[in-house]
């Protein structure tokens, strides 16, 4: 474990990365690159004078103009609850069925899962509610392959 309050000294990474695969990688340098520096003039200065006190909500909402989402869910689940939700999945023949389980009941959180099956990559829109996905192939497909989905486990139906 991180040991007594170590959560705090992580969490805004652990945040960073799902957002990062949800907005892909360009969106989200430009996003960290103009949220640390959100006037030309504030890219030239070296002397400390640039920093400013900046909150959550802010990041949120800049968040938002830069990716065009409505990312509420995604903040109040990853930075208002304590608890990670669990990823399930089950294949039979191929369809996949994929949800969230341990949702807070009032937050709609539906996110991007990334599902590689026979060298395609698709990328359903999953949440609480099950969602199918038609495979090319019948081998089992990796889901969340490069762990984008801030999640407590995955779990495979059985």
């Amino acid at each position: 474990g991180t040991g007594r309050g170590g959560d705090i000294y992580y969490k805004g990474a652990w945040v960073l990365h799902p957002l990062r695969g949800m907005i892909g990688d360009e969106l989200f340098f430009q996003l960290l690159s103009e949220f640390a520096y959100p006037t030309p003039e504030s890219r030239e200065k070296t002397d400390g004078t640039q920093l400013r006190f900046v909150s959550s909500r802010d990041f949120k909402e800049h968040a938002e103009r830069i990716s065009g989402l409505d990312l509420e869910a995604f903040f109040d689940l990853y930075l208002n609850s304590a608890n990670l939700p669990d990823l399930k999945w089950e294949r039979e023949g191929r369809t996949l069925r994929i949800w969230f389980e341990n949702l807070p009941e009032e937050i709609d959180f539906r996110v991007p899962v990334e599902v590689e099956s026979g060298g395609e990559v698709l990328r359903p829109v999953v949440g609480r509610e099950s969602v199918e996905v038609h495979l090319n192939r019948r081998e089992d497909p990796a889901v969340d392959p490069r762990n984008l989905i801030l999640k407590a486990q995955v779990f495979v139906e059985e």
